[in-house]
């Protein structure tokens, strides 16, 4: 079912809230009427905002007809730009990760209430609508992200971090060149040892062959020089006999 202009559901995000279809921005005028590109992509009935606002997901859930999902950036609020459109059959929930970077469309039991056959299980894609992982679960209940903890570090820690930021950035450039050195070394070393063993491998194993090859030789010359007497044998087959008239 598609949202009435005048429905009372509203969505609300940081930068702004849907009413109806339309976009509006917190305690402004509307900017934006999404009626056209929602009558023209799909049938929707959720709206997910990111956490932090700016993206958001129009989603069809439960729709007998097919779960459309559009992944919209409201940065410019008088031109909604939609980012990508995917399809989730029978989809029941939309559910953004606390970072804002990926959202999850999954189809459950709890939430179609039935526990017939269906393509239970999930699809994780990142904030402008890629699909990265589509994984399905046999009888899937629901799907939920583990809360982000508040991070260990000051206000004013992050805002060093903040400003100094290439700093830090060269010196995790140089500890990650130095650690795939030591990968690629370490590599290499293995490949030195698996090719030792195996020259040690093919070198016991040429000497045998040289061996055995002398020993064929030895057997092969005295063959040669022993006398033997031909005879030959001849054998009776078959035999008919045919009366002509």
């Amino acid at each position: 079912m598609i949202l009435p202009r005048l429905s009372v559901r509203l969505q609300m995000g940081l930068k702004g809230c849907l009413l109806g279809r339309k976009l509006y921005p917190m305690s402004e005028e509307e900017v934006s009427d999404l009626d056209e590109a929602l009558d023209h992509k799909g049938q929707v009935n959720t709206i997910a905002w990111a956490p932090h606002g700016q993206y958001l997901v129009c989603a069809g859930l439960k729709n007998s007809a097919g779960g459309s999902l559009m992944f919209i950036d409201s940065t410019n609020q008088a031109d909604i730009n939609y980012m990508n459109v995917q399809e989730h059959p029978g989809v029941t929930d939309v559910e953004w990760d606390p970072t804002g970077r990926y959202v999850v469309s999954s189809v459950s039991t709890w939430s179609s209430g039935s526990s017939r056959a269906m393509d239970f299980g999930y699809n994780v894609y990142n904030f402008q609508g890629r699909l990265l992982v589509r994984r399905p679960v046999d009888n899937l209940c629901a799907f939920n992200w583990r809360p982000r903890p508040r991070s260990l570090l000051t206000d004013a820690k992050m805002k060093e971090i903040k400003k100094n930021m290439k700093k830090y950035a060269a010196e995790f450039d140089e500890k990650d060149k130095r650690k795939l050195d030591k990968a690629s070394q370490e590599v290499s070393e293995k490949r030195r040892t698996l090719m030792a063993e195996f020259k040690a491998w093919r070198d016991k194993h040429k000497q045998i062959h040289e061996k055995e090859m002398e020993q064929h030789r030895e057997l092969r010359d005295e063959a040669e020089s022993q006398e033997f007497d031909e005879e030959t044998v001849e054998y009776l087959i078959n035999q008919e006999e045919t009366i002509v008239e």
